[in-house]
């Protein structure tokens, strides 16, 4: 979502500290909630560029370097494992 609408605060915490992020599809509303604070809101029908994108399926984090320690919680519908995520 970064490269469709920057986040409004800077919120990351400093190294060697967690971050806690939350991303949200309701329907067609992204939201991203950074260390309990939220940053970005987008509705893929106000948003040209957010009108290919899927609502459903796998969720993939990037790294621009270094190392990055992760711990996912994902939450939503049961699903087996090795199937996608879905909201």
């Amino acid at each position: 979502l970064y490269s469709v609408r920057g986040a409004s605060e800077r919120v990351g915490r400093p190294a060697g500290r967690w971050n806690n992020l939350e991303v949200t599809c309701a329907g067609k509303i992204w939201t991203v909630i950074h260390n309990g604070t939220p940053v970005v809101t987008v509705d893929a029908d106000k948003v040209p560029a957010m009108k290919d994108r899927l609502t459903q399926g796998f969720l993939g984090f990037q790294n621009h370097g270094g190392q990055v320690w992760e711990r996912c919680r994902p939450r939503g519908e049961e699903r087996r494992t090795g199937e996608p995520w879905r909201n």
